[in-house]
């Protein structure tokens, strides 16, 4: 399921992406290389919107023989970055004695500690992406945005 946080970014994106197409098929290209049998059975899918990349490459292939042109999808880590950078992780901040520590409930183990509010949240912002990317480079998944926070008002007995 996509966050809704990422849905009118994905359908801007989508747009940028067809106006791509159309002007690849402008130029005579726009086209996507598809399974000899998908080939056959549908001629015009390697052009047909439907079966362009979500993330193409931005730079054309070029097919030595034919020279014909068409784009592959990008590679995965381009779209886990741009994913990656629209992520909004709740921090909380808490005020201690000798100044302020931070934590990430969403990545267990991401801290910070700092003298004030400013630096413990600049601190913490390098620490979830130093999280994110310790992650990703070891081939586990990152998780999701989750937590949410409310103030709940009470009144002492």
């Amino acid at each position: 399921m996509l966050p809704e946080s990422l849905k009118t970014l994905l359908q801007d994106h989508l747009k940028k992406v067809k106006a791509l197409h159309d002007r690849d098929l402008a130029d005579g290209w726009g086209r996507v290389q598809m399974p000899t049998a998908l080939d056959r059975k549908y001629p015009n899918a390697p052009t047909d919107w439907r079966w362009q990349w979500v993330f193409p490459q931005e730079n054309r292939w070029i097919n030595p023989q034919t020279k014909e042109q068409g784009r592959h999808h990008c590679d995965e880590s381009f779209v886990q970055k741009s994913v990656r950078a629209t992520m909004k992780y709740m921090v909380v901040v808490e005020r201690n004695a000798s100044g302020y520590g931070a934590y990430v409930p969403d990545l267990p183990g991401c801290v910070a500690a700092g003298e004030s509010r400013d630096e413990v949240l600049r601190l913490i912002k390098e620490a979830i992406e130093f999280h994110i990317e310790s992650l990703e480079g070891n081939g586990e998944p990152v998780p999701q945005p989750s937590s949410v926070s409310e103030f709940i008002e009470v009144t002492p007995a």
